[in-house]
């Protein structure tokens, strides 16, 4: 079994979700669902690190970052020996592309 890293910034857009969800939207009890499904979720790739797909299939950027998807959610992580690293968990509407590389979907394949 692989050893699981939350890093800060994967904790601050769970914390973010669960606001969302919470203040937004109004509903406490499914803020509470949504987060414990994305943990669920991060909880697997310690036994699976390799489950999830390279992000470049996603986006046209070399990465060697992999993801998954949950509750709509893309979890970004790298999987290095013995450790599984969840670096965000951002919503599959947002533009990754722009939030992990500074570019747009569209600039990508140019």
């Amino acid at each position: 079994m692989h050893k699981l890293r939350i890093n800060p910034q994967a904790l601050a857009d769970l914390k973010s979700v669960k606001t969302y969800i919470n203040e937004e939207i109004g509903n406490p009890g499914a803020a509470r669902a949504v987060v414990s499904m994305l943990m669920t979720s991060i909880g697997s790739l310690k036994e699976k690190p390799l489950s999830g797909k390279r992000l470049s299939a996603l986006i046209d950027i070399d990465s060697d970052y992999y993801y998954i998807i949950s509750v709509s959610y893309l979890i970004l992580y790298k999987a290095d020996g013995e450790t599984v690293s969840v670096y965000r968990v951002l919503n599959g509407r947002r533009d990754y592309a722009k939030v992990l590389f500074g570019m747009s979907r569209e600039e990508e394949g140019e």
